[in-house]
């Protein structure tokens, strides 16, 4: 097979196909039981619907399956034959919410998350995360 300049980024199979691994091993987020539920019945399916309680990370959780969509362009799988074409084929994925805020939110933390400019701790006494951003100031 020839090299071709995009090679280098290629990225591993597992991740590829599991927003799981791609959310732990490329944004370091492990994501909860009842969030890895959700990833996994979500790649599925060409719609999913989040309509869990407060304080579940829905935000996270799908600011995960649009990076890892927007990545790893699943929907397109078997449909490009070159890996220059797939690099070429713009990937869109769409939001919904209630409010414009929401949408506007899960935004927000998706370009928090791609430039890095958040940092994730685990809370292993109740199996979830906290979320901060770098930059903020302490209050």
């Amino acid at each position: 097979m020839e090299s071709t300049p995009h090679s280098r980024f290629q990225l591993s199979e597992r991740i590829k196909k599991d927003p799981i691994a791609f959310a732990d091993q490329f944004l370091g987020i492990l994501p909860h039981p009842g969030q890895r539920r959700w990833l996994r019945e979500s790649k599925k399916r060409l719609i999913s619907i989040l309509r869990p309680g407060n304080k579940f990370g829905k935000t996270m959780v799908e600011a995960i399956i649009h990076i890892w969509e927007c990545m790893t362009k699943p929907k397109i799988e078997g449909k490009v034959w070159s890996e220059d074409e797939w690099m070429r084929v713009q990937y869109n994925t769409l939001v919904f919410g209630p409010t414009y805020e929401q949408s506007r939110e899960l935004l927000g933390m998706i370009v928090e998350m791609v430039q890095g400019n958040m940092i994730i701790q685990a809370c292993p006494s109740c199996d979830s995360h906290r979320i901060n951003k770098k930059n903020a100031k302490d209050k």
